[in-house]
């Protein structure tokens, strides 16, 4: 009975983890400075951790369904609007929860009735909550639940030769996924896989912006080389003919890549910079 008991205790605590598991992503390119704006506060509030490395992307797109002069009020407006929200797998197509709700304000202009539609992300009420509660939920779901089931498609993807759709799909995985350290041992066998078959590409291409002279180009190239691979050393050649191209000679990536080349930056470090660059989006 104390056994039985016991049991039931652990299994309410791990599942008490479960349910702590916090949303953590970083907004796509393509989402509107305004909606950024409004979305990170809402965010934050719900217990949503921002991090530019994340491997889930947050899209969100605003879209206009009705506008209109109200009726005897020169310079009064009103607009509804659709707040459309995916979170994805960076470097994959695989969306993972699908939301959206419906804003509606007014302004004494069009940019103002959208300014004050966007404040009720952050204000709150009862369809925005609902659109928080099942970004949860899915995200939950996916890193929990069926966590293994995107082991198992990371697993095909790399059979199928989609060597960056597998190290996206592993790298997005969060630390307090119950899975976590089998993506990590994953994430590092198909990245080793990826620089071995590709990081040849990324040299040719660097030395094609380099005779260009596009040194920031030929630097985002070598930036996604690993140092220790078979490239390495002629990757480390190339940061330094890239960098006396540079005018920014305080570049952060001609900076970052010296100090790699230079044994300044503890291997893991690099990796995990290489990764986000190599499925950035």
């Amino acid at each position: 009975m104390r056994l039985f008991s016991l049991i039931l205790l652990l299994s309410g605590f791990l599942n008490g983890i479960a349910q702590d598991l916090p949303l953590q992503l970083r907004f796509a390119k393509s989402v509107e400075e305004d909606v950024v704006q409004r979305l990170t506060p809402a965010l934050q509030r719900n217990g949503a951790l921002l991090d530019s490395l994340s491997g889930v992307l947050l899209e969100a797109d605003l879209v206009l369904a009705r506008e209109g002069q109200i009726e005897g009020m020169r310079n009064r407006f009103v607009a509804a609007y659709d707040l459309l929200v995916n979170l994805r797998l960076s470097g994959s197509d695989q969306v993972i929860s699908t939301a959206s709700t419906s804003l509606q304000a007014t302004g004494s202009s069009q940019a103002d009735a959208r300014r004050n539609a966007l404040r009720q992300l952050t204000n709150g009420g009862t369809s925005v909550n609902r659109l928080w509660e099942t970004l949860k939920a899915d995200y939950q779901k996916t890193f929990t639940a069926n966590c293994n089931d995107l082991l198992a498609t990371a697993a095909q993807q790399a059979e199928r030769g989609n060597l960056l759709t597998a190290l996206a799909i592993t790298d997005a995985i969060p630390m307090a996924s119950p899975c976590y350290a089998q993506a990590r041992d994953k994430r590092q066998a198909y990245y080793l896989d990826y620089q071995a078959a590709s990081c040849r590409q990324h040299l040719e291409m660097a030395h094609q912006q380099l005779a260009l002279e596009m040194p920031k180009a030929a630097l985002d190239e070598i930036g996604k080389i690993d140092p220790s691979s078979d490239c390495g050393g002629e990757a480390r050649q190339l940061v330094g003919k890239a960098a006396a191209q540079l005018k920014d000679q305080q570049s952060r990536k001609a900076q970052f890549l010296r100090q790699v080349y230079q044994n300044q930056v503890q291997i893991e470090q690099a990796r995990n910079t290489i990764i986000s660059d190599l499925v950035r989006e």
